[in-house]
Order: C-alpha cells, then sequence, then structure tokens
C-alpha cells in the first residue's frame, strides 16, 4: 500500500510537516496523568486503484498540509472522504439511515462485463 500511495520509505525530497519546535519532540500533558486513555477505534485495510490525477492531487494535498494547523494524512483524507461519500449515499437511497449489514463479503477484482 505503501507503494501506491507513495508513503512509504525515506524520501529525500521529502518536506518534513512545519514545525515550530525548537528540537524537542516530547509533549507534556497535565490531563493524560489523570484521565485514562481513550481505545483506538478497529481499523481496516482497504487497497483499491484510483485515477493518477485524482491520486496525484490527494498526495499534494497531503503533502501541503501534513503540519500545522491541519497534520493530514492520506490515511485521514481517505477515511473522511469514504465517510462523506457514505453518508450522502445513505440520505440519497436509504432515508438517511445506515445501509443494511452485508449478507456476504463483497467480491474482488474487476466487475465482470468490464
Amino acid at each position: 500500500m505503501n507503494d501506491v500511495l507513495g508513503t512509504g520509505g525515506d524520501d529525500p525530497q521529502r518536506r518534513p510537516p512545519a514545525s515550530t519546535s525548537t528540537g524537542s519532540t516530547a509533549r507534556t500533558s497535565t490531563s493524560s496523568a489523570t484521565s485514562p486513555a481513550r481505545p483506538r477505534p478497529a481499523k481496516g485495510r482497504v487497497t483499491v486503484s484510483v485515477d493518477a490525477g485524482v491520486l496525484d492531487r490527494a498526495r499534494n494535498a497531503v503533502w501541503q498540509l501534513a503540519g500545522p494547523p491541519e497534520h493530514l494524512t492520506m490515511a485521514t483524507l481517505v477515511e473522511q472522504a469514504i465517510r462523506r461519500e457514505v453518508e450522502r449515499l445513505e440520505r440519497k437511497h436509504n432515508d438517511g439511515a445506515p445501509f443494511p449489514e452485508r449478507s456476504a463479503q463483497l467480491r474482488v477484482g474487476r466487475p465482470l462485463g468490464r
């Protein structure tokens, strides 16, 4: 997946995110010592082929917005885009309610007839 998204490995031309730090990367927080850590939601993996132009635009956006204030990652961009589109489809085709659970796994590969 790193090869597809261009996010793997050390790229000598990759610009590091903008930072106002003077070298220290340690963070201190008074609230983390007193409140329990929230568990992270479960994540799944997906591999898709995307139009090269769209993918390049997405990479450019992530590159430009990786630092403050956005701290954008490819994963965040993709997850937000999928969430917005699924919510739009639910509003349009299912009265805004989540679609029913699948009864089987999705078929993988190229659709028949294409």
